[in-house]
């Protein structure tokens, strides 16, 4: 366990942080699909680079569905590729949400997510429903978007803009991601981290006596 001092921001990633993904759910919707050989695909679009362009923006989500669609034999219309797309967004825990305003009264809170325009719509309409909130942004003193952005973790360039945006002291601030080079990227610009790999959030910030 380490003891934190003198932390005045918490810097969270989503997925997998507070919002609860299973990325096999998108892979066995994916496999629905027919694709003459779904590995070689997979390797393609990997080699291509189109998550990794989806989430800086560079390519929209029309762009990327017809990406998908010319490994296929049997094309499927976008709507259906983006339910496959979406199929790993579980959700986010209530205990989630209330420790995020517990936690706003004692620290400034801000989000920093890898994610694309498919996954935001489908995300943020999701929480805003269940929690009957106007904008899921309303949360966080801010939230970064690396679609937005034109950047992604763990591009050192992406944490560096964020300190400077938000005017943030980087040994003042704590980043918590389940990615361990995001968390080594971070380190290297003296931010602190907490490499999360359990799934109780509420008990990791109480263990490290931050609430």
């Amino acid at each position: 366990m380490k003891i934190f001092k003198n932390i005045q921001n918490i810097l969270f990633d989503l997925g997998g942080v507070l919002f609860d993904v299973d990325i096999n759910k998108t892979i066995k919707a994916f496999q629905q699909f027919d694709f003459e050989d779904y590995d070689a695909a997979v390797h393609l679009m990997k080699s291509n680079h189109i998550f990794e362009k989806i989430e800086t923006g560079e390519i929209d989500s029309n762009i990327f569905c017809n990406e998908l669609r010319k490994l296929m034999l049997t094309p499927v219309p976008n709507y259906e590729i983006i339910i496959a797309w979406n199929a790993m967004l579980i959700g986010i825990p209530k205990e989630n949400i209330q420790l995020i305003h517990q936690l706003s009264t004692k620290y400034s809170v801000f989000l920093l997510s890898n994610t694309n325009e498919i996954h935001y719509t489908d995300f943020s309409n999701q929480i805003t429903r269940q929690y009957q909130l106007d904008k899921f942004e309303d949360l966080f003193t801010k939230a970064y978007y690396s679609h937005e952005l034109g950047m992604r973790k763990p591009d050192p360039k992406i944490y560096e803009h964020v300190l400077a945006d938000s005017q943030l002291i980087a040994e003042e601030t704590l980043f918590i991601d389940d990615r361990k080079e995001n968390i080594q990227a971070a380190n290297k610009l003296k931010i602190k981290t907490i490499h999360y790999q359990s799934n109780n959030l509420v008990q990791l910030f109480t263990d490290n006596q931050l609430i």
